[in-house]
């Protein structure tokens, strides 16, 4: 989802128009750019933790020169989702477990019940034997 969209689903879900919309989310945006510029950690309830993590100081290789450099310490913005966030992603990928990769993927089970390639010859019916 683009910021376009996200600004159309948020409208659609409120009272709101799309220009009042657009400025929440720039002033939340600034807000929360702030906090992480300023060193500190933000949490949005029911969406997660934008954190600022220490990255240690390492050793890098411009890809032109090859040359090696070290680049110093720095610090790094990491999201970490909500369990709420967490549980919802697990949730909506059960749906895919659902899906019978034999059948999606074009297997057969054979006799014995090993599952083989559609395309892939059955042993002993001669095709790609030597001798």
């Amino acid at each position: 989802m683009n910021y376009q969209e996200l600004i159309e689903h948020v409208a659609e879900d409120t009272r709101y128009t799309k220009r009042e919309i657009r400025a929440v989310l720039r002033a939340f945006s600034k807000v929360i750019q702030e906090a992480l510029f300023s060193g500190r950690d933000v949490y949005v309830e029911s969406l997660g933790f934008f954190l600022n993590v220490p990255a240690a100081a390492r050793s890098v290789m411009d890809p032109r020169t090859k040359r090696q450099f070290i680049m110093p310490a720095t610090r790094r913005v990491k999201f970490v989702p909500s369990r709420f966030v967490k549980h919802k992603i697990r949730e909506s990928h059960k749906l895919f477990a659902k899906i019978d990769p034999a059948e999606h993927f074009g297997l057969k089970e054979k006799d014995n019940g090993q599952v083989r390639g559609s395309d892939r010859p059955e042993e002993g019916s001669g095709e790609g034997e030597e001798g």
